[in-house]
C-alpha cells in the first residue's frame, strides 16, 4: 500500500485532491487520512494527471528510427556526403523530405555498389538507388518509391534478428517514458519478422518494462492471428485490438483521395488496398472492428459509404486513423456513425501551410478536433511515432493554439482548451482499449499516472516546449523519475 502525496492530484471534474492511495496497482482512496507507517511516495511539489496514452504510434518502428541516423536536419550535399561516409552494405537512413529533392541519379556516384534507402517523413515514400530497383525487379525513373513498393523495399532491406527487434522496442519504450507516455496503441505486427515473432518480443520485453500497450492486427497477418486462437486479453500490459488497413495514402505522396485534386497533376489520389472491400467483409464475418488509416476528404467519404454498408456489431466501433481533411459531406456523414477518431494534433503544426502549396483548393475542415467533438465523436490523440515526436505536451500546445511551422494560427474557431487536449491524451485516448478501469483518477482504476513539474492549465506555451515530466508511474511503479 502506498499513499502518494506532496502534490496537487487532477481529478476527473477539474477539482484537485492532495493524495492517492494505491494498492496492488489500483487507486484505492483519494484524499485520505492513514498511519504514517504506510509507505508514502514524495510527488515532490508535481502535478498529477492520470497517465497520458498514445492512441496511434509504431513502437518498434519508433525504436528502429531512434536507432537510425536521422537525416531531416541536413542539406542535399551533407545527406550525399554521409551515404559516401558510410561503408556499410545496406545503408538505412530515416528524414528525407520533397525538399532535398534527391533521386536515384543523385546516388550513383556515392553509393557505388551498395543498397541505400531513404526513408521518407511520412513513411509511405523512400528514395532509393539503381542498386535497389534492380534487386527488386521494379523500373522507376527517380527511385521515389510510394505506397506497396516503399513497403516492399522497406520490408526486404529492414529484416533483423528478434534480439535486435527487442532492442527497438525497449528502446522506444524507455523515451516514451520519458515523455510521461504509460500506454500506446501500436501497429507493429505486419512490418518487422510477422505475426508470430514480434508478438513473442512484445511479450517477453513486456516482461521487463511496463507499458500498456495495445498492439493493432494488421490485415496481412488476419490469418495468422486467427490461427493464434484470436487472442485480444494476453496479460495486464498486452492486449490485441481492431485490424488495420489502408484506404488512401498520403497528402505529401499526393497519394491521399482528396475531392478538389492536387496541383500540378490531374490526380485525385489513390485506394491503397485495391481488396479493401473483401477485408472488411472478412472482419465483419470475424466479428471484429477495423482501425482504418485515411488521410483525404474524399477519401473519408468513401470509406464511411462502405462502413455503411458493413457496419461493426451492435456496441462495437471502429476506429478512424488520422482525418486532417473533412468535407462538408464527410462531416454531416459521419454524424452517429460508430467510430472513434485517432488524430495527430502535431500534424497541424508540420503540414500547414505546405498543404496548401500542393492541393487545389482548401478542404471544407481542417484539422477540426472540436467540431468533431460537438459531434459526439471521441477524438483520440497521438502521435504517429516515428512520423512526430511522441511528446504529448507539443500536441497539447498545436491543439490549443492552433499554430503552424509559419507561425500562423489556422481555423481558430477549432481550438479547444487545455483540459480538452488533456482528455483526449488520457480518457479519451483509451476509448478503444478492452479494460476501460483507467484514463482518469478515481478510485477503482489502475494507478497509472503522469507527474509535471507546473500546471498544464496554466503553464505558459513556451513552456510547453521545454522538458515538464518529473515521473512516470504506471502500475504503483515509478518507471521513470527526472534526475535531480
Amino acid at each position: 500500500m502506498k499513499l502518494w502525496t506532496n502534490g496537487v492530484i487532477y481529478l476527473p471534474d477539474g477539482t484537485k485532491a492532495h493524495n492517492i492511495m494505491t494498492h496492488d496497482g489500483l487507486i484505492t482512496g483519494i484524499d485520505v487520512t492513514v498511519d504514517q507507517s504506510i509507505e508514502h511516495m514524495d510527488l515532490k511539489g508535481g502535478y498529477l494527471y492520470p497517465g497520458f496514452t498514445d492512441a496511434h504510434l509504431h513502437l518498434i518502428g519508433y525504436g528502429q528510427y531512434l536507432s537510425r541516423i536521422d537525416i531531416s536536419n541536413m542539406t542535399k550535399h551533407e545527406i550525399l556526403q554521409t551515404i559516401e561516409n558510410d561503408k556499410r552494405s545496406v545503408i538505412l537512413l530515416d528524414g528525407c523530405t520533397s525538399m532535398h529533392n534527391i533521386t536515384k541519379t543523385d546516388l550513383i556516384g556515392v553509393s557505388s555498389a551498395r543498397f541505400v534507402l531513404l526513408r521518407h517523413t511520412d513513411f509511405h515514400s523512400v528514395t532509393v538507388n539503381q542498386q535497389i530497383l534492380d534487386k527488386l525487379n521494379l523500373v522507376n525513373d527517380t527511385g521515389i518509391l510510394t505506397e506497396k513498393e516503399a513497403q516492399l523495399a522497406i520490408a526486404y532491406f529492414s529484416k533483423v534478428s528478434n534480439d535486435v527487434i527487442a532492442s527497438y522496442l525497449e528502446r522506444a519504450i524507455q523515451m516514451l517514458h520519458q515523455f510521461g507516455i504509460t500506454g500506446g496503441h501500436s501497429d507493429d505486427l505486419f512490418y518487422f519478422n510477422g505475426y508470430k515473432d514480434t508478438l513473442e518480443v512484445f511479450i517477453e520485453v513486456l516482461k521487463r518494462l511496463k507499458f500498456r500497450t495495445h498492439l493493432l492486427v494488421h490485415h496481412n497477418v488476419l490469418d495468422d492471428y486467427i490461427k493464434d486462437g484470436g487472442p485480444t486479453y494476453i496479460h495486464p500490459f498486452l492486449e490485441l485490438g481492431s485490424v488495420k488497413v489502408f484506404f488512401d495514402g498520403t497528402l505529401s505522396s499526393k497519394t491521399a483521395l482528396m475531392k478538389n485534386g492536387y496541383k500540378d497533376t490531374d490526380s485525385k489520389g489513390l485506394y491503397v488496398t485495391e481488396d479493401f472491400i473483401e477485408i472488411v467483409k472478412k472482419v465483419r464475418r470475424l466479428g471484429l472492428t477495423l482501425a482504418v488509416h485515411v488521410i483525404g476528404d474524399l477519401g473519408l467519404e468513401k470509406l464511411l459509404e462502405v462502413l455503411e454498408k458493413y457496419p461493426p456489431s451492435k456496441n462495437q466501433k471502429d476506429r478512424l486513423i488520422h482525418t486532417p481533411w473533412i468535407s462538408e459531406k464527410g462531416m454531416n456523414m459521419l454524424k452517429n456513425k460508430p467510430i472513434t477518431i485517432d488524430a495527430q494534433p502535431q500534424f497541424l503544426y508540420s503540414d500547414l501551410p505546405s498543404a496548401f502549396d500542393i492541393l487545389n483548393q482548401k478542404p471544407d475542415y481542417i484539422f477540426p478536433w472540436k467540431t468533431l467533438a460537438k459531434q459526439g465523436i471521441v477524438v483520440s490523440f497521438s502521435s504517429d511515432a516515428p512520423v512526430e515526436i511522441p511528446n504529448p505536451l507539443l500536441g497539447i500546445l498545436y491543439a490549443t493554439n492552433r499554430r503552424a511551422n509559419d507561425n500562423k494560427m489556422y481555423e481558430q474557431n477549432e481550438s479547444i482548451t487545455r483540459k480538452e487536449a488533456i482528455d483526449h491524451y488520457t480518457i479519451d485516448a483509451i476509448a478503444q482499449n478492452l479494460k476501460k478501469n483507467r484514463g482518469s483518477i478515481k478510485i477503482g482504476n489502475i494507478a497509472d499516472f503522469t507527474v509535471f513539474k507546473h500546471d498544464l492549465a496554466t503553464v505558459s506555451d513556451e513552456s510547453l516546449k521545454s522538458d515538464l515530466v518529473l515521473m512516470t508511474i504506471i502500475d504503483e511503479t515509478i518507471v521513470y523519475e527526472r534526475s535531480a
